[in-house]
C-alpha cells in the first residue's frame, strides 16, 4: 500500500499560499525526493537491511534491524562470557566504579582543604625551586596557587556534600545532569553521608603531597593532570562522556600544539572503555549493512598505510584510529536524550571556532599568503580560526551549520532555539570571512538542502528571500567594496580567473594521470606517497603538490577505484537510512528527523566542497566527517524505533 507523506505546517505562509501554483510546485519538488522510483531508491534502506539481517554475516556476528537489540547467540557472546567474570571481579574496575560515586558523598569542605593545601604547597614549592635556581620572583608564577587558595574558601564554608552542592546549583546541575547524563537520583543518593575530621585531614594531606610535584612540574600542568584523571574516571564509567568531550574540544586542541595526537589518544581510550562495557554486557551491539561497508573502507585505509610507495604507515594508522569515532557513535548513542546532547555539543564546537575566528579578525592575525593579490588586492586576509587553514575552517563550519539550523527549527525550548539562531549567525559570518569559495558553495548548498528536506512550505520563500538579501547587501555593502569582493571571489570559481583555480586544474590533470596507472590499488595514503609520485606526472607551473585538492580524486589515487566505490556505497547507505526517517518518521520522531536532515545536509555540503579541495587533509576535519556520517546512522536508528509503524520492515 502506498504511504502518503506526512505534511508539516511550519510557517503562516502555508495558509496564505495553500492551493496556489507556487505551493503546488513547491510540494512537487519536495516529493521528488520521496516518491516514485527515485524516492523508492533513496528511502529503501529498511528493505536492504532486512535482507542483510537474515544473511550469513549477520547471523555469524550478530545483527539487528531494530535499535536497542543486543547481540545474542553469536561467537562474541561466548568470548564475552569467558572474560566477563574476571572483569567484574577485578579490584581495579570495582574500585573505580565505586570511587566515582563515592566522591559525590564527600563533604565539599574536604575538597576545600585539598584545594587550600594544594595552593599553599604549590606556592612553597615555587619559592624553593626559584631560590635553588637563583631565579627572579614573578607574580605570574603565583597566579595558580593564588586562584586555588581563593577557590578553597567557599568550599570550606559549605556544609553539604559534593552531590548535594551540585544538585542545588542550577549551573552545575545542568552540566552534570543535562550534559554528562547523570540523574538527580544518583546525586541525591550520594548527598547524605560524608567523612568526619579524618576526611578533612586526608584531604589536606593529599593536597600537600600533590603540591610537592611543583618542584618538577608547572602548577598549570598539575591542575590539568588532576582534571585529566577526573575526566578519565568519568569516561571509564560512562564512555559516552568521552564521545561528547571529543566532539566539543576537537577544534580547540590546536592550542596544545599536538591536536592530532591528543585526539587520537582520546579516541583510543574511549574505545578501550567501550570495549570493557561491551564485555560487561552494559553496551548492546547491533550491526547494519552500512557499518559493514564503513568497516571495509576502514580496512582499505589501513592497507593504504601499510602498502605504499612512501612513508604512509603513520598516516594510515591515524586515519583508522580517527575513523573509530563512527563506531563509537553507533555503539554509544542509543537514546534521543544523548543524541540531543551530542548535537548541542557539536554546535557549541562550531561557535567556539567562530569566536576564535572573530578574535583573529580583531587582532589582525589573518592569513594572506593564499589570496591572489592581483584579483583580491583589497582583502586584508583570511580567517583560519583554530585550523590554521581557511579552507579547513570553512569545511568544518559547513558541517556544523545545518545542526544549528536543526536546533533553530525543531527545538522545543525557546532558549535552545535562540542558541541555534545565534550559532547560525556566528558560523555564517565566520564562513564568509574565510574567503573560501568552496566553503561558500558548501554552506549555501547545505542550507538549501536542509530547507528543501525539512519542509516544502519554506521552498517558496527561497527566491524572494535570496533576492531581498542580495538587495540589502548591495545597499549596505556595495559602496564599501565588500560586496563586490564577495561577488568577484565567488564568480572566479567558474571563470578560473585567479591563480588558485588554475593551479587546482593543473593538479587535477596530474592526479588523473596517477590514477590511470594505479587505478586498482592506488599509491598509498598520505602526502609523502602522493608528492613522490605526483612529480612524475605534474604539469609545468604546478610541480609541487601535497594532495590533489579534490577529495574523490585523492581517495582514488591513494587507494584505487574499488576503495572509492566502497566509500560511495557507505555514503549512499547512510544517506538512504536518514532520508527514510525523513519520509516516514512522523510526529513521534521530530527531533530525530531534524538531525537526519541536518546530517544529510552537512554531508552534502562537505562533499560538494570536496570537489574543490581535499578536505581530509586535516585530521580533525576527517574525524568530524565520520562523526557526521555516524549521526545520520544513529538518528535514523532511533527514529525508526519511535516511528516503527510507518516503516516497511
Amino acid at each position: 500500500m502506498k504511504r502518503r507523506l506526512g505534511r508539516r505546517r511550519f510557517l503562516p505562509i502555508d495558509d496564505v499560499l495553500e492551493g496556489s501554483f507556487v505551493m503546488r510546485f513547491s510540494k512537487k519538488i519536495y516529493n521528488m525526493f520521496f516518491s516514485g522510483f527515485f524516492g523508492s531508491i533513496l528511502t529503501g534502506y529498511s528493505a536492504i537491511q532486512r535482507k542483510f539481517a537474515h544473511g550469513a554475516v549477520a547471523k555469524t556476528f550478530g545483527s539487528s534491524d531494530r535499535a536497542g537489540d543486543s547481540w545474542e547467540r553469536n561467537i562474541f557472546t561466548r568470548a564475552r562470557r569467558a572474560v566477563i567474570s574476571g572483569i567484574e571481579k577485578s579490584v581495579l574496575v570495582g574500585a573505580v566504579q565505586r570511587g566515582l560515586y563515592g566522591l559525590l558523598s564527600v563533604y565539599l569542605r574536604v575538597y576545600g582543604f585539598f584545594t587550600l593545601y594544594l595552593g599553599i604547597s604549590l606556592a612553597i614549592m615555587n619559592v624553593i625551586s626559584r631560590v635553588a635556581a637563583g631565579g627572579d620572583f614573578s607574580m605570574w608564577s603565583f597566579a595558580v596557587p593564588f586562584v586555588l587558595i581563593c577557590a578553597s574558601f567557599p568550599m570550606l564554608l559549605s556544609r553539604r556534600t559534593l552531590g548535594a552542592s551540585i544538585d542545588s546549583s542550577v549551573i552545575m546541575r545542568t552540566l552534570v545532569c543535562d550534559f554528562l547524563g547523570f540523574t538527580h537520583r544518583e546525586l541525591k543518593a550520594n548527598s547524605e553521608h560524608g567523612p568526619g575530621g579524618a576526611g578533612y585531614f586526608r584531604g589536606a594531606l593529599l593536597g600537600a603531597l600533590v603540591g610537592c610535584l611543583g618542584l618538577a612540574l608547572s602548577p598549570v600542568l598539575i591542575c590539568l593532570g588532576i582534571a585529566a584523571v577526573l575526566a578519565a574516571v568519568l569516561v571509564f564509567i560512562r564512555p559516552e562522556i568521552g564521545l561528547l568531550g571529543m566532539v566539543l574540544v576537537c577544534p580547540v586542541l590546536s592550542l596544545t600544539g599536538s591536536p592530532t595526537l591528543l585526539l587520537s589518544a582520546m579516541v583510543i581510550y574511549t574505545v578501550l572503555c567501550t570495549l570493557v562495557k561491551i564485555f560487561l554486557g552494559r553496551v548492546s551491539m547491533s550491526i547494519e549493512i552500512a557499518d559493514v561497508f564503513v568497516l571495509i573502507f576502514m580496512v582499505a585505509v589501513g592497507m593504504g598505510g601499510v602498502v605504499s610507495v612512501g612513508d604512509s604507515l603513520n598516516s594510515g594508522l591515524m586515519y583508522v584510529c580517527l575513523m573509530a569515532v563512527y563506531f563509537l557513535t553507533v555503539l554509544l548513542v542509543r537514546t534521543r536524550e544523548l543524541l540531543q546532547r551530542l548535537q548541542i555539543a557539536f554546535v557549541t564546537s562550531g561557535v567556539i571556532v567562530s569566536l576564535a575566528g572573530f578574535y583573529q579578525l580583531v587582532t589582525g592575525n589573518l592569513e594572506a599568503e593564499t589570496l591572489d593579490a592581483a584579483v583580491f588586492g583589497s582583502i586584508s586576509g583570511r580567517v583560519t580560526s583554530t585550523f590554521g587553514n581557511a579552507n579547513m575552517a570553512g569545511v568544518f563550519l559547513v558541517m556544523v551549520f545545518p545542526f544549528a539550523l536543526a536546533l533553530l527549527f525543531s527545538a522545543r525550548s525557546g532558549m535552545v532555539k535562540a542558541y541555534g539562531f545565534f550559532a547560525c549567525m556566528m558560523m555564517g559570518i565566520c564562513t564568509i570571512l574565510t574567503w573560501s569559495r568552496g566553503a561558500w558553495l558548501g554552506l549555501i548548498f547545505a542550507a538549501v538542502m536542509f530547507v528543501a528536506l525539512y519542509s516544502h512550505t519554506i521552498i517558496p520563500l527561497l527566491i524572494p528571500a535570496g533576492a531581498l538579501s542580495l538587495t540589502l547587501l548591495w545597499d549596505k555593502l556595495g559602496g564599501s567594496g565588500l560586496f563586490l569582493n564577495l561577488l568577484s571571489r565567488f564568480t572566479s570559481i567558474f571563470t578560473v580567473g585567479d591563480t588558485s583555480s588554475a593551479y587546482r586544474l593543473s593538479i587535477w590533470k596530474g592526479t588523473l594521470r596517477i590514477i590511470e596507472g594505479n587505478w586498482l590499488t592506488g599509491i598509498g595514503i598520505g602526502s609523502d606517497a602522493f608528492s613522490r609520485v605526483y612529480i612524475k606526472f605534474a604539469e609545468s607551473g604546478a610541480e609541487v603538490a601535497m594532495h590533489s585538492h579534490n577529495m574523490f580524486l585523492q581517495i582514488t589515487a591513494e587507494m584505487g577505484v574499488p576503495a572509492l566505490v566502497v566509500f560511495l556505497v557507505c555514503i549512499f547507505l547512510c544517506v538512504q537510512s536518514g532520508l527514510e526517517v525523513v519520509r516516514f518518521g512522523g510526529p513521534r520522531a521530530t527531533g530525530e528527523r531534524a538531525v537526519c536532515v541536518a546530517a544529510v545536509s552537512a554531508l552534502s555540503g562537505a562533499l560538494l566542497q570536496g570537489f574543490t579541495d581535499h578536505i581530509w587533509f586535516n585530521f580533525r576535519v576527517f574525524f568530524t566527517f565520520w562523526f557526521v556520517l555516524a549521526m545520520i546512522r544513529v538518528a535514523a536508528t532511533i527514529g525508526r524505533k519511535y516511528g516503527s509503524s510507518r516503516f516497511e520492515m
